[in-house]
């Protein structure tokens, strides 16, 4: 008989005084984008300030090909005491001064460094005096710490840590996007049928919907494996469009994969994806394809647990004038002997792209398969707090089931500072017992649970959060 079963997911929040012995640690804000320097006016102005400009404001031309976006929105502000509490709480800043100075800055900077450092630093290779504090007053924040003896080599410093600062700023702005993009709405049962019929999944925003799920034999160049698929997820409004297609190929090995991903063929690998499934929807000789005159980035990351090519450039569409910025990543998932293709694409005629293509990098960083634990860099991607407190979820029978031998139990996290947790547990619920496991999922100050691995045919899952509640989710095992 079928079974259904409530979950309610009660919020404990560490606060001083809930029982948990920690301090409260504020969440980081600020502009998404944006990366706070604290310097004097005149350090501003030199060769300091260039070297920051020219590592993290330096335009990007793959998100616009006229004249580019910063890679970073960069605002200066000075010290004073009035404003210090207000920068702590920034999400990422740069305290940047030379030791030989005597601002504000510079008393801070010489605080935090002893004579003994301020002496290494002086005779150290550039980069020493450029260091990293994370979370240093706030979770999700990136701090720098940035001197030397003089303005000169202070600026050789930076730029000698230029690419570390911005894969940094990088990771923390990613979080903090993806912690907005999901505390707005998230389509769980969307997901789950992406994890039905596909096996996979990503976390879906609350407006986005799939647009084109479609299975085929493969092509060329794909023409290996068994089957493949299209998933077009696809989220339009007025003046601004974002899309995410997903192409899988079944029955590829790893050898055959490493071939087909070759890093000098993947633009045209993507290219035949796009021009096949991206195409005019009044013209269907119209198509999308990559814009040859603008340098793609090349690079290499991880996408649910998988060593993948990150691709980001500029398409364009082959008839007429429309175009915009795509980030792409290709990988293989051996346990499936699977070939994925991602490519998100935006569409902003005349807006700024930089925060919608970074929106779908997040989004392709949820990217899970079927039963797959989140390792430390899904949790990083999604942007989720290491220690969220501790959840009890009260399990109890749905009231068609319950009788006077039915049992409810609270059943709580082993490990609280695990933001992804696996409880299982047994259920009476009149004459059957029933074996639950439950992955708890702590983001930003809301939790979800959803019921991985159970012998019913339905269940019933409803998050509360301390202010609003959200619609209950239905999965259905299959």
């Amino acid at each position: 008989m079928l079974l259904r079963f409530v979950l309610l997911l009660t919020l404990l929040v560490p606060f001083v005084g809930c029982g948990s012995g920690e301090p409260y640690v504020p969440q980081a804000r600020g502009l998404l984008g944006e990366v706070l320097v604290v310097t004097d006016s005149v350090t501003w102005a030199g060769p300091v300030g260039d070297a920051l400009r020219e590592e993290l404001a330096s335009n990007v031309t793959t998100l616009n090909p006229v004249g580019g976006e910063p890679a970073f929105s960069v605002r200066r502000q000075g010290l004073a005491p009035q404003f210090l509490n207000n920068i702590k709480l920034q999400r990422s800043v740069v305290f940047v001064a030379p030791l030989s100075d005597s601002t504000n800055t510079a008393r801070f900077l010489q605080a935090r460094f002893g004579e003994d450092t301020r002496a290494a630093i002086a005779t150290a290779d550039p980069g020493g005096g450029v260091i990293e504090r994370p979370d240093l007053w706030a979770r999700g924040q990136m701090i720098y710490f940035a001197t030397d003896t003089t303005p000169e080599r202070l600026a050789d410093a930076i730029r000698a840590k230029g690419s570390e600062m911005r894969r940094n700023f990088n990771a923390v702005q990613l979080a903090g996007t993806t912690t907005e993009m999901y505390d707005k709405g998230r389509q769980i049962l969307l997901e789950d049928t992406l994890m039905q019929d596909h096996d996979f999944a990503v976390g879906i925003q609350h407006d986005y919907f799939i647009a084109t799920d479609t299975s085929f034999a493969p092509a060329p160049p794909f023409d290996v494996g068994t089957e493949a698929h299209v998933v077009w997820l696809r989220r339009t409004l007025v003046e601004i469009q974002r899309n995410l297609l997903v192409y899988y190929v079944d029955g590829v090995s790893a050898d055959e994969a490493e071939a087909l991903l070759e890093p000098s063929l993947i633009v045209r690998r993507f290219d035949r994806v796009t021009s096949q499934f991206l195409r005019g929807a009044q013209n269907d000789s119209a198509y999308v394809f990559t814009e040859p005159r603008i340098s793609v980035d090349l690079d290499t990351t991880t996408i649910g647990g998988n060593e993948a090519l990150e691709v980001r450039g500029l398409w364009r569409m082959n008839l007429f004038v429309q175009g915009g910025p795509f980030i792409a990543y290709a990988f293989h998932e051996p346990t499936q002997e699977r070939l994925y293709l991602m490519y998100g694409f935006v569409l902003a005629p005349g807006k700024d792209k930089r925060e919608f293509v970074r929106q779908l990098e997040a989004m392709a960083r949820t990217f899970r398969i079927a039963d797959a634990a989140a390792g430390p860099a899904e949790v990083a991607a999604l942007g989720l707090r290491e220690s969220a407190g501790r959840a009890s979820i009260p399990v109890l029978c749905h009231p068609e089931r319950r009788s006077a031998g039915s049992q409810s139990k609270s059943l709580a996290p082993a490990q609280a500072g695990d933001p992804r947790i696996g409880v299982v547990s047994q259920l009476e619920c009149g004459d059957e017992t029933e074996t639950l496991r439950l992955a708890v999922l702590a983001q930003g100050d809301n939790l979800w649970a959803s019921i991985t691995d159970m012998n019913v045919g339905a269940a019933e899952v409803a998050t509360h959060h301390p202010t609003q509640h959200f619609d209950a989710a239905h999965h259905e095992p299959g």
